[in-house]
């Protein structure tokens, strides 16, 4: 299905895929490069024909997604990152050379634009450098954004 997430869980002894019950699950027009939160109970996906970023509640016992909806962004919005903290969002947007920045509720998923901050020319993806941590880092899930026909 076009303009859409396929979901897949991940075997954590052999990595193997398998996908998901639901999946592929509805985006905006050209999704991009999805990010969960640290948790896993948040993933938003970046459309960057329609100028949003859609927002799912990820079920933690079948990876399956539930959508709340859209947020408008930029002009084009093609990568994003979530801090460790689950406080900031950003959002890179490759027409207007900028990356937006969101406060982010925890509990709800919802972003509040803080400002942007202009970029080099037509940032195409953003990820977030979290230093040493002791914490153990198991995924869980697999996501993949298909834009175009299918």
């Amino acid at each position: 299905m076009a303009n859409s997430l396929s979901a897949f869980t991940i075997n954590p002894n052999t990595g193997v895929l398998t996908a998901v019950q639901g999946s592929p699950f509805a985006t905006g027009v050209s999704p991009q490069r999805p990010a969960a939160d640290v948790t896993g109970t948040w993933l938003y996906v970046p459309n960057e024909q329609d100028k949003t970023v859609t927002m799912f509640a990820i079920d933690q016992n079948t990876g399956a997604l539930n959508s709340q909806g859209t947020d408008a962004t930029g002009d084009s919005p093609t990568g994003i990152a979530i801090d460790l903290s689950n406080t900031f969002t950003y959002i890179a947007d490759s027409s207007s050379d900028q990356i937006s920045s969101y406060n982010r509720a925890k509990l709800l998923g919802i972003l509040d634009s803080i400002g942007t901050v202009i970029a080099r020319d037509s940032p195409t993806g953003i990820t977030l450098a979290n230093g040493i941590s002791p914490v153990k880092y198991v995924p869980k899930y697999a996501y993949v954004a298909k834009s175009g026909k299918w």
